[in-house]
């Protein structure tokens, strides 16, 4: 056992380097470089210089015989005609109407018919108008029975739907009496004012703001006019301006020129001032 495990150790060392010897990487190292002798690039470069080969190895093959289309098309009708499945027509024979061996029953009298009609005056509307070349046709009491069974229905069918119309144009007269008294009740007991009143004082009282705001307004625009108008024009305020500028400096000029100053004026001024009310005061109380 220890030998055969040496053996095994032994022949799977010689078989790795034997694969490794014979193996080849997976992934070129120049991955980004392309090979021009590969089978893509050979395609590709056949594909797109293909219009610059002179020796075409293909060659379209062409009939040079022209058909004979009006051969073919007498040979397809010919076809057509042969594959159509043609039908025997049907042969006529003689044949016997079995009503016509019936015994026709007993003719009414005048009073009978008279009577029929009056009962059954669609089926003998629909009887008359019909043309001599249709067969007799005889009504039975079933028929009858059908007719008069559906003539009942129709009249129940017409009462109960005049009921039915009585019945909600008096639901419909009871409802509005009722709304009315109601809404009598409802307005005699409700303390406010109906909305129709209150629509009426509230558009008045809109009215009476806007003619307000529309007088204010052009009492607004009527001072603004004429403050614009009794206002002096650009030029005039320039000049007026520049001419109390000059007047100033030629103050202070003539002031530093006698060698006073402007607060010992207006000192004198207070001064005087208050000597003047005093003296006021003093001739008052003389008087």
């Amino acid at each position: 056992m220890t030998e055969a495990e040496l053996l095994r150790k032994i022949n799977g060392q010689l078989r790795a380097k034997d694969m490794l010897q014979s193996s080849v990487s997976p992934v070129t190292l120049t991955r980004h470089i392309r090979d021009p002798d590969s089978r893509t690039s050979l395609k590709c470069k056949q594909l797109h210089h293909s219009f610059l080969q002179q020796s075409l190895s293909f060659q379209p093959h062409t009939n040079s015989v022209i058909p004979d289309f009006q051969k073919l098309y007498r040979n397809f009708q010919r076809l057509s005609l042969s594959r159509q499945k043609i039908r025997e027509p049907t042969k006529t024979k003689p044949f016997n109407l079995h009503t016509s061996h019936q015994l026709q029953r007993k003719k009414p009298s005048y009073k009978e018919s008279k009577q029929d009609e009056d009962q059954h005056p669609v089926t003998t509307r629909h009887l008359s108008s019909l043309s001599p070349n249709t067969l007799p046709v005889y009504i039975t009491d079933s028929a009858k029975k059908r007719e008069a069974s559906i003539r009942s229905s129709i009249q129940d069918r017409d009462c109960k739907r005049v009921e039915q119309e009585k019945w909600l144009q008096k639901h419909r007269h009871r409802s509005l009496a009722i709304q009315h008294s109601i809404s009598h009740r409802a307005k005699a007991l409700d303390p406010h004012k109906p909305l129709a009143d209150t629509n009426k004082q509230k558009l008045r009282e809109n009215r009476e703001s806007d003619w307000k705001r529309s007088q204010e307004y052009a009492s607004e625009l009527e001072q603004m006019k004429n403050r614009v108008k009794m206002r002096a024009y650009l030029f005039e305020q320039v000049w007026k301006g520049s001419t109390v500028k000059e007047a100033e400096r030629k103050f202070n000029c003539t002031l530093r020129q006698v060698g006073l100053t402007e607060a010992f004026i207006q000192k004198g001024n207070a001064y005087r001032e208050i000597t003047g009310e005093s003296e006021q005061q003093d001739s008052e109380e003389l008087c």
